[in-house]
């Protein structure tokens, strides 16, 4: 018995020692979250403290029972999220490494969905596609902090697995299942209330083009679908006027005339197609990335012979959405005229990008060398992101200082160790309050009381809280 498990080790290799690289790749995801990077931003502590307080009272910072939308510093953070790191604090407690632990399995669970994405393709392809994924350095960070916008890539990559089945089968519950995953995503990111639909109405016309009149019901009943789920958020709108534009009123409203107002547009849109952007530097915010480039550099030959790929597959209408989602994915960033380019608004660009990325890897490994060359591409895919791992042990936890208020964590848990209350006073930034209450597990029944937005509170440090 140990002899042969040994002969079967030593003939899967190369699959094995594949597989063990992308387990100890997935456990970097979640190693030190509260340390890599430091520091706890005001946003991040925004959704960790509303999903402790939902969590322990069923209602938000604001006393709102099951809100749809959760109101903070002037917009309204989404609730996929939020509802699911409260679900996480029902078995763990809350904490910056479980508050960044939320988003973590919703990166886990995108590697996840890759590696069901790739079924029926040989178990080397499908490794690499994966690890190639779970070092993409755009996913990796995103799923390292406490912000919403991991949630929505994912969402949208596990759509795509019932929209390819309905363009090769042509099943109605394909179609409808399809449309019940992009309309929740509705409700995962902000940059999603504008590209959710647009993916819809892409994914529709395609579909009519395709089918002509055999596509009318599944799209009919696709629209019902959608505006049923899209409801509670018309209704809380409705309640709560204009919180499903709040952040656009913040940073994307202008009074410019529409001409002036497009050019612009079209200006920002090409600052997100870059490849310096891309590649090399990555988004100006050291939030939203590392100061490296968000996509590896192997991608981009491979992306290319993936696009040829597409042209000659180009009766396929689900290479036509394919690379719809790829143009229609920067919209919402180049619509916003702060932090240009925007790494979060514009995230959905990795999705369709790593999805043309695997047409390269299908046309390398059809080659006559194309094992070799494979192999000659996970070398390299690995070197990249052990560079960019010692980046972000090392470098980026200097440079990232001011970004994360790593100054203003150090200051609140010295207090909360010395167990001394914190003023909040006319001088402190306006969401920290939001770290405090969570860093001094603030009691949500109190802090609900409170009047929020006010310039000078005391967060009172209570024993065993």
């Amino acid at each position: 018995m140990p002899t042969h498990f040994f002969k079967q080790l030593q003939k899967n290799w190369y699959v094995v020692s594949l597989s063990l690289a992308l387990i100890l790749i997935c456990l970097t995801r979640v190693y030190k979250l509260d340390v890599y990077p430091r520091g706890f931003f005001v946003d991040e502590s925004s959704v960790a403290y509303n999903a402790l307080s939902i969590a322990l009272t069923g209602k938000d910072e604001y006393g709102i029972p099951f809100p749809v939308y959760f109101k903070a510093f002037g917009e309204y953070k989404n609730p996929i999220l939020i509802y699911s790191q409260a679900l996480l604090y029902s078995f763990v407690p809350a904490t910056i490494y479980t508050a960044r632990l939320a988003p973590a399995l919703w990166g886990l669970a995108f590697i996840i969905l890759t590696w069901i994405y790739t079924k029926g393709e040989s178990t080397n392809l499908r490794l690499i596609k994966t690890i190639l994924v779970a070092t993409t350095p755009w996913l990796f960070h995103l799923s390292r902090v406490d912000f919403e916008v991991i949630v929505f890539p994912t969402l949208v990559l596990a759509s795509l697995l019932p929209l390819r089945r309905f363009f090769s089968k042509r099943k109605s519950r394909d179609w409808l299942l399809f449309v019940l995953i992009i309309s929740i995503s509705f409700y995962s990111y902000t940059a999603a209330r504008l590209l959710a639909p647009l993916i819809l109405i892409l994914a529709g016309a395609i579909t009519l083009l395709a089918q002509k009149r055999a596509a009318l019901k599944p799209i009919l009943l696709g629209i019902v679908l959608s505006i049923l789920i899209i409801t509670p958020a018309i209704i809380w709108n409705y309640y709560y006027p204009n919180s499903l534009l709040a952040r656009y009123e913040l940073v994307g409203k202008s009074d410019a005339p529409i001409a002036r107002q497009l050019k612009s547009i079209v200006s920002r849109y090409r600052e997100h197609t870059r490849l310096s952007y891309l590649f090399e530097v990555g988004d100006n915010n050291l939030r939203h990335s590392t100061g490296k480039g968000l996509l590896p550099l192997i991608s981009l030959p491979l992306f290319l012979i993936g696009l040829t790929q597409f042209w000659q597959k180009r009766k396929h209408p689900y290479n036509w959405f394919i690379l719809g989602g790829l143009l229609l994915s920067p919209l919402p960033a180049a619509m916003t005229w702060d932090d240009v380019p925007h790494a979060l608004r514009s995230i959905l660009f990795v999705v369709f990008f790593l999805l043309v990325v695997f047409a390269g890897l299908d046309w390398t490994i059809k080659l006559k060398q194309g094992k070799r060359w494979l192999t000659v591409t996970t070398i390299i895919i690995f070197a990249e992101f052990f560079s960019y791992w010692s980046q972000y042990r090392a470098v980026y936890q200097t440079t990232n200082y001011k970004w994360f208020f790593v100054g203003d964590l150090e200051k609140i848990t010295e207090l909360y160790e010395q167990k001394q209350d914190f003023e909040i006073e006319e001088t402190t930034f306006f969401g920290t309050y939001a770290t405090v209450a969570f860093i001094y597990h603030y009691p949500p029944e109190l802090f609900q009381r409170t009047k929020q937005g006010h310039k000078t509170e005391r967060i009172e440090f209570i024993e065993n809280n």
